[in-house]
């Protein structure tokens, strides 16, 4: 199934008044591989709106696929898009202190993208992460399913 397709799919899906109507759809994901001689940074995080916090987490994996550290964390927060970026802010830290890079990012948090990309407004933890994406070689925000 094209993305066009899927794009359908899912609007029809989302606005149908119809409660008895049923539709899926299956995606195949699967984990990509860094480059070769890159390390592959993945994270998430999570909000839980009625204790106002948020879980967080990622995973440092080399070009073959191999752990090279990973890491949790809980925070107060106020927005899912918090979570995210707290997320992003903890990877990028860690993978400076421990010198594993170039890298590639997977997140899958449009919302993070698109504030990284093209907002002009920062908060601290957006401006934070800018610099540490800087320090990085600026590599790409690469949007992931989950």
């Amino acid at each position: 199934m094209d993305i066009v397709t899927n794009k359908v799919l899912e609007f029809v899906h989302l606005t149908s008044t119809n409660s008895s109507h049923n539709c899926s759809i299956t995606l195949h994901l699967k984990w990509l591989k860094p480059s070769t001689s890159r390390i592959k940074l993945n994270v998430d995080g999570s909000f839980h709106k009625a204790t106002s916090k948020e879980g967080i987490g990622g995973v440092i994996q080399n070009s073959n696929g191999d752990w090279q550290l990973g890491f949790t964390g809980c925070f107060p927060a106020n927005h899912p898009a918090a979570a995210e970026l707290q997320a992003l802010k903890s990877g990028l830290e860690l993978t400076l202190l421990h010198k594993l890079y170039p890298i590639e990012i997977d997140i899958d948090s449009t919302d993070v993208i698109d504030l990284h990309n093209s907002s002009p407004l920062a908060n601290e933890n957006i401006t934070l992460c800018r610099l540490l994406l800087k320090k990085l070689g600026n590599p790409v925000l690469r949007h992931t399913f989950r």
